[in-house]
């Protein structure tokens, strides 16, 4: 994902040598509370992470591949951070999608994620070609349209010392969901929980 990211922004460089790093720098954080990770027969196809500080929590990751997209697997993992944030008595949770993932909105908004604290605006200055179509309070915004993530690219995120190295940061308990809301027929998919 890391790669695919630096194609997009056309930082070739982007993660240095060992990409990967991050996410197991990511997996050691002390705020981490819980990490959910969605396997559809034995593969991953999706993961989000609960982060706290203090009294407020952020998700972050959330990541599910494209070809699982719309089939509720995404909402299901945001229903389950959503839910120890309420067992942990959290004031408040965020989600910061990137503007450019509108399906991501749409999930997210959904699921109860509809209140707008913050934006970040950027000045591109490599004269990079963006999307146009978003406004806020009448004002013109461009953004970069989304990425595709695949299943591959989710595994090798996570890779099997991923998954490992979560299990090893806690207790583990899974869980069979079947999504709901989809407008297609998926198999059910796992989701398993890892927290601290």
């Amino acid at each position: 994902m890391v790669a695919d990211h630096g194609r997009l922004y056309d930082e070739p460089g982007l993660g240095g040598d060992d990409p990967g790093a991050g996410f197991e720098e990511y997996l050691t954080r002390l705020n981490l509370s819980g990490m959910w990770v969605a396997e559809q027969a034995d593969v991953v196809v999706g993961f989000a992470g609960l982060l706290i500080e203090d009294r407020h929590g952020e998700v972050r990751p959330l990541v599910v591949t494209e070809s699982m997209r719309d089939t509720g697997v995404g909402s299901r993992l945001l229903a389950q951070v959503t839910e120890e944030a309420r067992n942990r008595r959290l004031r408040h949770l965020a989600l910061r999608p990137a503007a450019r993932n509108l399906a991501g909105m749409h999930c997210a908004h959904e699921a109860g994620f509809d209140v707008l604290t913050e934006v970040t605006l950027v000045n591109d200055l490599t004269g990079r070609r963006w999307r146009e179509g978003l406004s806020l309070h009448d004002l013109p915004f461009d953004y970069l349209p989304v990425w595709p993530v695949s299943r591959r690219m989710v595994s090798a995120m996570l890779g099997r010392s991923g998954v490992v190295a979560m299990a090893a940061i806690g207790s583990h308990d899974g869980e069979r969901v079947v999504p709901s809301g989809s407008s297609r027929s998926v198999p059910p998919v796992t989701l398993t929980r890892y927290t601290k």
